[in-house]
């Protein structure tokens, strides 16, 4: 026997794209604390998330470096580790390397923290001289904050 084939009409379900941020203004940026937070002095910790930086002029695909306050650390060397997407390196002169898309493999700095994704593809598209905030979260707080942009997507 043979079906006929229906053609079935569906309404079209789309939503709205989740809004887009104000890519002139100042961004703030979702940080999970990284593995050597214990190594930062008390006051770098505050001021790493309690100070405006500036995007640098030496910016591209491997990273963002921002510039601000003089970030200190208790760590003089330390053996290479893998390097994520986000990963927030502080080199000895204290100024902060978001890595982003075209990073290395493996890193010897220390690391402040990760920027979440969101947060990396935001500053991502940050212009030198613009200026950023890094903002603390939790686990369940980034990934919450994910699954509603996600939801944004979805019919």
């Amino acid at each position: 026997m043979v079906q006929k084939a229906t053609r079935q009409t569906r309404k079209s379900s789309a939503t709205a794209p989740p809004s887009l941020p104000d890519y002139n203004a100042d961004a703030t940026l979702d940080c999970l604390p990284g593995a050597q937070i214990d190594a930062f002095s008390g006051k770098s910790i505050f001021d790493a998330f309690n100070s405006q930086w500036q995007v640098d002029q030496r910016t591209d695909r491997m990273g963002v470096r921002l510039t601000g306050p003089r970030l200190r650390c208790h760590i003089d060397s330390m053996i290479s580790e893998g390097i994520s997407l986000g990963a927030i390196q502080v080199p000895p002169d204290g100024q902060p390397i978001a890595l982003l898309n075209d990073r290395q493999t493996i890193g010897g700095y220390p690391r402040l923290g990760n920027l979440t994704l969101l947060a990396a593809s935001r500053l991502a598209q940050c212009q030198p001289g613009q200026k950023v905030r890094l903002q603390a979260v939790s686990v369940e707080v980034a990934q919450r904050k994910h699954q509603v942009f996600l939801a944004g997507f979805r019919g």
